[in-house]
């Protein structure tokens, strides 16, 4: 909500805010898409994010797999792809601090898990684990 106001709030503190005088590719960043927000500047953003959550997706059953633990299912599976869907109505701005938020996150989890092998069914009894 804070970084929603942000975005769409003409004064900050009594000062204007600078965001909302920023154009990209042809767009306000205080538009919104269904608020007539240029498409060429959503479209590669809409993009990331379903890529992003795709991914998302892919590496929550990975790690829950090599963890041991029941992959996410029903409505929980889905919820990376939610931010795909405030694209509709977040200001340009937003959607780019979401992208970018998401892109650190997705390449973060990467780095940090980078040694987590996918478990195979011998690979417990091979450990000497149960």
């Amino acid at each position: 909500m804070v970084w929603y106001g942000v975005f769409t709030t003409s004064q900050i503190a009594g000062h204007p805010n600078g965001v909302l005088s920023h154009q990209l590719l042809g767009s306000d960043l205080s538009a919104h898409l269904l608020g007539g927000g240029h498409l060429l500047a959503f479209a590669p953003l809409v993009i990331a994010l379903a890529t992003l959550a795709a991914f998302t997706s892919w590496r929550m059953k990975r790690v829950a797999l090599a963890t041991g633990n029941p992959a996410p299912g029903g409505v929980f599976a889905l919820l990376p792809f939610a931010s795909v869907l405030g694209v509709l109505v977040l200001p340009l701005a937003a959607v780019v601090y979401l992208v970018t938020t998401q892109t650190w996150t997705a390449v973060e989890n990467v780095v940090l898990r980078r040694g987590l092998p996918a478990r195979t069914p011998g690979d417990a009894a091979s450990r000497g684990t149960s």
